[in-house]
């Protein structure tokens, strides 16, 4: 009766021992890496994130840095500017005024010049003297002055003037002005109306929309076109109070001479 008690005892005694056997040979296993140890008990692994990455062909060069020798250096000694001469001088005193603004564009009519010997300069006699011309410049011109027209203002250069007989009336058919330079070869014809810049007689060549120092040659031509008078050159002087030009021409001889 005692040993038949003892039996269950003995049974649980032989479970554990059986356990104990069991976990002694997990813990061996896992020493000698031959089990792999259950999660939490493996290491955790720390990625280590690199802070530039490379291509297998990148090499990094070191640049040595750039070292400075400071060296002397005397300042030129400054220069003075060139003194221009200017090819015309112009005396800005004529102050036109106007009862109605001038319309450049509408008033007066730039006519292209055609293709002929119109502009060039005639060509001296058998003998060697200087040809006889029938216009000459008037005294006291080429003038400057500013554009008489407060809506166009400093927004254009032009040339103008006025063509005289020898009793000083304006001469208004059979005469042209040709104007030459800077890309420009036109005719301006004399009015026979009123203008901003006085009366009757006035021609007026807008030659740009802006200031600049462009130089041309004014020359009048008879209604066949042939130079009659002795050619000009003027220039401007990127000047809004001198954007306009005047030159007026004056009969000097008969037109048969």
């Amino acid at each position: 009766m005692k040993n038949a008690s003892a039996t269950p005892y003995n049974a649980i005694s032989l479970v554990f021992v059986g356990l104990t056997v069991f976990m002694f040979l997990c813990v061996l296993g896992m020493l000698i890496h031959i089990i792999q140890p259950p999660g939490f008990l493996s290491k955790q692994a720390v990625a280590m994130v690199p802070t530039q990455l490379l291509s297998p062909t990148d090499t990094i060069t070191p640049t040595s840095s750039a070292t400075f020798t400071a060296t002397h250096t005397p300042l030129p000694s400054p220069t003075p500017p060139p003194t221009a001469t200017p090819t015309s001088t112009f005396t800005p005193t004529s102050q036109f005024t106007s009862t109605s603004p001038v319309q450049f564009t509408a008033t007066f009519t730039n006519t292209p010049v055609p293709t002929t010997e119109a502009g060039t300069t005639a060509a001296p006699t058998s003998a060697g003297t200087a040809p006889v011309y029938t216009f000459a410049v008037a005294p006291n011109f080429p003038q400057s002055a500013p554009n008489p027209d407060p809506v166009t203002g400093c927004k254009l250069q032009a040339i103008a003037g006025q063509i005289l007989n020898a009793a000083d009336v304006p001469v208004t058919t059979n005469i042209q002005v040709f104007i030459a330079g800077s890309g420009i070869k036109k005719l301006a014809n004399p009015t026979t109306f009123n203008s901003a810049f006085g009366g009757a007689g006035f021609w007026v060549l807008v030659v740009g929309n802006t200031l600049n120092t462009n130089k041309y040659t004014v020359e009048v031509l008879d209604a066949k076109q042939k130079q009659v008078s002795v050619p000009v050159d003027v220039q401007f002087t990127n000047d809004c109070k001198n954007n306009v030009i005047i030159v007026t021409f004056k009969q000097v001889a008969s037109a048969n001479s």
